[in-house]
């Protein structure tokens, strides 16, 4: 009898699991990111733009930046077109729609050039870059990225420069190009440790680029550093990519330990786009203790998971915050 109500259990958990996979569709045909199965394909990527972390560029405030010179009115008024779309942009790419924002980043980054401001162009094409990796087409940001890498190199803005560094390390990893993807990513964190900037993302990105090097132990350290940096959302991520690295080592006693800690983060967690994403990715690292282990506990965990990821995704659906597929 217990082994029925096991089996049956483990049947609901994988048909809740199966209908919330299809809203993770943020990758396109790339497949899943190392927290949502804990493997190490080159191809899978942590980061959920803007997602897990990578941010955008060109963040500081339109007025501040116009009143760092004195502007022609006609440039001025074309710098702040800009500036406008950019920031539109950016609110369409976390609301999930990342080929509406890609349209607008290239519109954006027209005006910048005809505004003569290289930084609003380079940071448009990071954002492109973003957008591109977002639905999927890795190659093609790929290729942005490599146009900008010498820029980048020379760039005396350091935001910019770790936040592109950053982006073209997680192209790299999400493209099997892993020694590229290391050094481009370690580049990042120097800038950001020398101007005392956030690295919590970039940490989270090396981590996973370690761990598709086979190299855990550093990955978990990258892990650890991004969960005590990072904001909450970053915080999760990074526990969830402890827990399935511990899995797939089979710790099993530490991937217990972090179990209640990532329950509690769940409960300070408001809803978007990137918890549920979370939420599934908890729910796929249970089905794998389950397989491994037989734990009853975890099918009826796994099952309340997963089907309120899909309750969330529905929601999601029924308000119209459309996700790229």
């Amino acid at each position: 009898m217990r082994r029925n109500g096991f089996l049956f259990l483990a049947f609901i958990a994988f048909f809740c699991a199966s209908l919330a996979l299809p809203a993770m569709a943020t990758y396109g045909n790339r497949n899943i990111n190392p927290a949502m199965r804990g493997r190490t394909q080159p191809s899978e990527v942590l980061s959920y733009s803007p997602q897990l972390g990578l941010k955008l560029a060109l963040t500081q405030p339109a007025e501040a930046l116009i009143t760092q010179a004195p502007l022609q009115p006609s440039t001025a008024t074309v710098l702040r077109q800009a500036q406008a779309l950019n920031a539109e942009a950016s609110e369409l790419f976390h609301r999930g729609q990342a080929q509406e924002a890609l349209l607008m980043w290239r519109d954006a980054q027209a005006k910048y050039a005809e505004a003569h401001d290289p930084r609003g162009v380079l940071g448009s094409q990071i954002n492109q870059a973003q957008a591109l990796q977002t639905i999927g087409l890795y190659n093609r940001a790929r290729t942005l990225m490599e146009t900008l890498r010498a820029e980048l190199e020379t760039q005396v803005d350091p935001d910019i420069q770790a936040l592109g560094l950053q982006s073209l390390g997680s192209i790299f990893q999400a493209t099997g190009y892993l020694a590229d993807s290391q050094e481009a990513l370690g580049k990042s964190l120097d800038i950001a440790q020398q101007y005392q900037l956030d690295s919590s993302a970039t940490r989270m990105t090396l981590g996973n680029t370690l761990r598709a090097l086979k190299q855990p132990e550093a990955a978990l350290v990258q892990y650890h550093l991004a969960a005590a940096t990072g904001d909450r959302l970053i915080r999760l991520e990074a526990l969830l990519n402890q827990l399935s690295l511990h899995i797939d080592q089979q710790q099993w006693q530490l991937a217990r330990s972090l179990l209640g800690i990532i329950h509690q983060q769940f409960q300070e967690l408001p809803p978007s786009r990137r918890a549920i994403y979370a939420r599934v990715n908890l729910a796929s690292s249970l089905m794998q203790m389950l397989e491994q282990q037989g734990d009853l506990s975890l099918a009826v965990g796994t099952a309340k998971s997963v089907s309120l990821a899909r309750l969330q995704v529905s929601n999601k659906a029924a308000e119209k915050s459309s996700l790229v597929v």
